[in-house]
């Protein structure tokens, strides 16, 4: 909502119509959160590049930087909603409501001030909460008696974003706290912030310098145990885009990422600290289209671990890797993203933990109508999996998802993927074959935005993991219910 103000005539808010959905949503666009991966080429040790970086769809909503201007509340009238929604806002997070209400205290917060938080706006608050049932929380099989458990989210944050002349500042910080209804024991209380500097030096030379740091509980299909694991994540990134001539660029990066697990003995995915260096060209076409090549130089350590001769681990790493990625309009309604890459690690003190292979994310997404997207991809990753029975992991998945804009207000979305997974590099003699896994995944969900300012939403979906390792496999059936208020 902007305020018109024109000489001599009386300032007054401006009606408000709704927006589609299209554009507020990774459901049908690719944001470039501040917490998200980026550079040149995203890396980590735990995997190497991913499709997420291609902006899958998902009916969870990722923090989104929106410009916004704000009105006075003296020229809308809004002095007293305001300061009661925001103690609705403040109550929200330290009382944790019950999720029946959750919903019920979201709407009304929303309607009575549907206008509030604008497109242009440079400061914004969010207050959201979710509940989340699994059937299978510790994804255990059948034989080990599944235990089932709700999880409650609620958080704060805080998002900024300001343009200056050429450059651009973001700022994003949200407070979280995780309750779980069954196993206290569990529950976390988090900060995720993040910054970002998008610099301009001149029209031809552009880059990004972020720092960001997130804070989650880890999965329990890889931990063992029934331990709290929370994962620290911090990322460091400083990139370049330098336009030499024509449609050539040149692309150069800095980085640093680092993975903590509160509990390392719980999982085979190992702690590191990684530094990583690369540069690169870029070649973009008039039509739009491009294509990239970038090789990239690692140098890791793994986080307070020694070299142990017994179980074969070391205290570092190192690699390099070659990729390729591209971006290729077909049609007006079609477009294949794609990245190849060669990835190599070297373990610093046993060869047997060494691996090195081709990873790739191949894409088509279609946009049959204005209201209609659909993906199809296939993709190869290869991850550091350290057992006595493996180094690393292979991941094969075929993926197929969809969106449907309904409405202005009301958006469906759905996914559909199959993965096999081979544990390769074992480090001591096997009497069975290698482990090897089947997941599927399907899920559904709907996404409703009654007013500007609120956001609902709400899922169901199956995971199913077989194996050929009796105490891999299990299922998980997941229903969420989330809800969102910008002020």
């Amino acid at each position: 909502m902007r305020v018109k103000s024109v000489q001599g005539t009386k300032k007054k808010c401006q009606p408000v119509t709704c927006r589609s959905l299209v554009g507020l949503h990774p459901a049908f666009e690719m944001p470039a959160g501040l917490l998200s991966s980026g550079g040149v080429g995203a890396w980590q040790e735990n995997s190497s590049p991913g499709f997420e970086q291609f902006g899958t769809p998902s009916i969870a909503r990722a923090p989104t930087q929106r410009r916004m201007v704000r009105p006075s509340h003296s020229q809308c009238g809004l002095g007293e909603r305001v300061d009661r929604n925001r103690q609705i806002g403040s109550r929200f997070l330290t009382q944790l409501p019950s999720r029946l209400t959750v919903t019920c205290v979201l709407v009304v917060a929303g309607l009575i001030r549907p206008a509030f938080a604008d497109e242009y706006d440079v400061f914004n608050v969010v207050v959201g909460a979710d509940a989340t049932y699994h059937s299978n929380i510790f994804a255990r099989p059948d034989f080990l008696n599944p235990q089932s458990d709700t999880i409650t989210k609620g958080y704060v944050g805080l998002r900024i974003d300001k343009p200056y002349g050429q450059q651009r500042f973001q700022l994003d910080a949200t407070a979280n706290a995780y309750r779980y209804d069954k196993f206290s024991n569990l529950n976390f209380d988090g900060i995720d912030y993040g910054a970002a500097w998008l610099w301009h030096l001149t029209p031809r030379v552009n880059g990004t310098l972020k720092a960001s740091r997130t804070e989650v509980p880890t999965l329990f299909a890889d931990s063992i145990g029934q331990q709290r694991n929370v994962l620290t994540t911090e990322e460091y990134l400083f990139d370049l885009d330098g336009q030499i001539s024509g449609g050539w660029h040149a692309l150069a990066g800095l980085s640093r990422r680092k993975e903590d697990y509160e509990l390392q003995q719980a999982t085979a995915l190992p702690s590191f600290t990684a530094d990583r260096g690369e540069v690169g060209l870029k070649y973009l076409f008039p039509s739009g289209n491009w294509i990239s090549g970038v090789y990239r130089s690692i140098k890791g350590d793994y986080n307070n671990r020694l070299t142990d001769l017994v179980t074969f681990t070391s205290s570092g790493f190192d690699g390099y890797e070659v990729e390729g990625r591209g971006r290729w309009a077909l049609t007006g309604k079609s477009t294949l993203l794609g990245r190849l890459t060669y990835l190599d690690r070297t373990d610093d003190s046993f060869p047997q933990r060494n691996f090195s292979g081709t990873a790739g994310d191949l894409r088509f997404q279609w946009t049959p109508t204005t209201k209609l997207r659909y993906i199809y991809g296939a993709v190869r990753d290869i991850s550091a999996y350290q057992t006595n029975f493996s180094s690393y992991r292979k991941t094969d998945t075929l993926l197929f998802t969809g969106n449907w804009q309904v409405t202005f207000k009301t958006a469906l979305s759905f996914r559909l993927s199959y993965s096999e997974v081979d544990f390769r590099g074992p480090v001591v003699a096997l009497s069975t074959p290698e482990r090897r896994d089947t997941e599927r995944l399907a899920r559904a969900g709907v996404r409703w935005a009654p007013t500007r300012t609120v956001e609902l939403g709400a899922d169901v979906q199956y995971n199913n993991r077989s194996s050929n390792n009796p105490f891999a496999a299990y299922d998980d059936t997941v229903v969420t219910l989330r809800g969102e208020v910008t002020f």
